[in-house]
């Protein structure tokens, strides 16, 4: 939820707020700590690749069960405008829900749309592309997209000031919350559908959605009691009754169209996820040291190579040792111990490696390599501006694991959390348009 992937910043809201919103800045400043222990090995400017591989959300891994980085990924943040403009929209609209609501209820709303908007970003991988399968995701930006969800059905009529940042110049304008946020709703659909900058716009889009579809399980009783409220007015002489606002009409329509947009992506993708086809592999590669382990991962593909190289130092050359030795494939359905011994060619660097290979490995009915443990003698390759160099016979201790392909990802994981938010969608389009005039409350 940075500068450029928001466009519109928020900088006055009318607020009414009662109560002391702990949660809120609880949430702030846990996530100012994390934010601190994972980058201060960049100085603090962004987040160290460790924390990414471990932690973020990167899609195929849940695949393994790896669930707990949907949780994980909601507390990292990439750089240092990540976290301020996440942070600073969580103070603006937070504090005002969580008073609303109460603590433990806001909490679960936080937790609930952070949670569905990593899902609602994953059932989109159909359109975004399989690639997206392997690039992390992570940020507060769908728990807080929550958040923003339950503002708009509970304040629609507050003013809310907003700036729209041009080279610099801010142009700024007050108007309702409700357009101001259905404005930004709308882009974040807009853009997910649009957009190659790499940013999870549609897990914004599915928090926001979580907000608005859960909010009337989550508002307390007293909100619903004042659905209409009965007044004395002394001028006529007589008692009348004043039925609560809900969204205008107008508003109503703007967003359920952004609402069919996302359900006919939902719906789209849902199709297209049993017909996925896909001969990606990815491998964990760990390399024991005598206290510690470095782990990394790598994206390949038979048709198409090396996808993503591994950015740690010593499972990179490990990969790239079985690599150009050509041991990534092998004879079908093969376990057992494999030697090999042999210089091989070093591409871009034009010197030959000596790879002396001593492990137990197994390949899959594919002949793709699924597992290998061993030891590896081999040359280290030192760059120095143009001079090449080599460090020769360096032993390294290593484990990899393969998964893959990844042609399970439809049926199994995209499929799945693709009901889930047809079901969310369709949930929210019936509280946009039935219960607004219950949750009003501004």
């Amino acid at each position: 939820m940075g500068a450029t992937e928001l466009a519109l910043i928020p900088v006055d809201v009318e607020s009414k707020e009662f109560g002391k919103p702990f949660i809120t800045y609880t949430l702030i400043g846990l996530n100012v700590v994390i934010y601190l222990l994972t980058t201060y090995e960049n100085s603090f400017i962004e987040i160290g690749d460790y924390w990414v591989r471990i932690y973020a959300l990167t899609p195929f891994t849940l695949l393994y069960n790896e669930w707990y980085r949907i949780i994980t990924s909601m507390f990292l943040h990439q750089n240092i405008f990540h976290i301020f403009f996440n942070m600073y929209f969580l103070y603006i609209f937070g504090r005002e829900v969580e008073g609303t609501l109460g603590h433990l209820k806001y909490l679960v709303l936080y937790l609930l749309s952070g949670v569905f908007a990593s899902l609602f970003h994953i059932s989109f991988i159909s359109i975004l592309g399989l690639s997206n399968l392997f690039i992390p995701a992570l940020g507060a930006s769908g728990a807080i997209s929550g958040v923003l969800g339950a503002f708009i059905l509970l304040y629609p009529h507050r003013d809310l000031t907003v700036c729209w940042f041009f080279w610099f110049i801010p142009w700024c304008f007050t108007s309702k919350a409700v357009y101001l946020l259905l404005l930004w709703f709308g882009m974040q659909v807009i853009l997910g559908y649009t957009s190659m900058q790499g940013v999870a716009f549609f897990a914004h889009a599915g928090g926001f959605i979580a907000g608005v579809a859960l909010l009337p399980m989550l508002i307390p009783s007293w909100i619903k009691r004042e659905r209409v409220k009965i007044l004395y007015d002394h001028f006529l002489g007589e008692y009348i009754l004043i039925r609560k606002r809900g969204i205008e009409r107008k508003a109503k329509i703007l967003f359920q169209f952004f609402i069919i947009l996302l359900l006919l992506g939902s719906i789209y993708s849902l199709h297209a996820s049993y017909a996925l086809k896909t001969d990606i592999y990815s491998y964990l590669i760990s390399v024991y040291g005598e206290e510690t382990v470095i782990s990394d991962y790598t994206i390949y593909s038979p048709s198409g190579g090396v996808l993503t190289y591994p950015i740690e130092s010593f499972p990179r050359i490990v990969w790239n040792r079985i690599y150009w030795a050509d041991l990534v494939s092998y004879k079908p359905d093969y376990k057992g111990i494999l030697k090999f011994n042999s210089l091989v060619d070093a591409p871009k660097y034009n010197v030959r490696v000596r790879v002396n290979l001593d492990a137990y490995v197994e390949y899959d009915s594919n002949g793709l390599l699924k597992f290998m443990n061993g030891t590896m003698v081999t040359d280290v390759i030192y760059v120095g501006g143009v001079n090449v160099s080599l460090k020769k016979n360096i032993m390294f201790k290593f484990e990899l694991f393969g998964y893959g392909p990844v042609e399970e990802a439809g049926p199994k994981l995209i499929a799945p959390v693709s009901i889930l938010s047809i079901a969310m969608l369709v949930m929210a389009s019936v509280v946009v348009l039935t219960k607004d005039r219950e949750i009003v409350i501004d």
